[in-house]
């Protein structure tokens, strides 16, 4: 049985794009990857997190 190594993608709604990169890479280090002006990808803790602009995507809420 092969066994699950790394999650390569998670996709996080924000409220502000430029804010959360700003809060990630300067607080905890983390790598811009690329940015658009509603979205971003950023490198953080072996992860790639992959962010949108909430106000222009529909967000599934649980």
């Amino acid at each position: 049985m092969k066994e699950l190594v790394r999650v390569g993608t998670n996709y996080i709604p924000v409220m502000d794009v430029e804010q959360s990169i700003e809060w990630y890479v300067g607080k905890l280090g983390a790598e811009l990857s690329y940015q658009d002006h509603d979205k971003a990808i950023i490198n953080f803790a072996n992860q790639s997190l992959f962010w949108s602009n909430q106000r222009k995507t529909k967000a599934l809420i649980l």
